[in-house]
């Protein structure tokens, strides 16, 4: 459950996965503060442009470029990055929106209004314009 949400260019979303308070920010300092208070610091490599967790908190997704997403384990810290990807010539296109279904696919939307699933092999499998 996403409890916090900061401005577009100072994004910080904050979940619960468990006992575990993680923080996810837009410049990829990235934060998971255990039960006993000791915090853990990572990155992703990625730009958090836009985010998405899972429905239980044991996954997030970040992305930059619509070539420069990735999806984290927020118990192992692991990071798949998105694969499949093919710019939209001519426009510098970004994720803008990403949500999880129950079954582990990510949806979401790009600032080039063109939709997309990921698969829960963190393969994308359906860009289509909006219009």
């Amino acid at each position: 459950m996403m409890f916090y949400d900061a401005s577009a260019h100072q994004a910080a979303y904050g979940f619960w996965h468990g006992k575990a308070l993680h923080v996810v920010t837009y410049g990829d300092i990235n934060m998971r503060l255990g039960a006993a208070g000791k915090p853990t610091l990572y990155r992703t490599t990625i730009m958090a442009y836009d985010f998405g967790a899972n429905q239980d908190g044991s996954g997030f997704s970040v992305g930059a470029t619509i070539a420069g997403g990735a999806v984290v384990d927020t118990s192992t810290l692991t990071i798949q990055t998105i694969e499949g990807a093919a710019p939209n010539l001519g426009f510098p296109e970004s994720y803008n929106t990403m949500v999880f279904d129950a079954a582990g696919n990510l949806y979401g939307i790009t600032n080039a209004l063109r939709t997309f699933r990921v698969n829960s092999q963190h393969k994308i499998t359906i860009v289509e314009p909006v219009f």
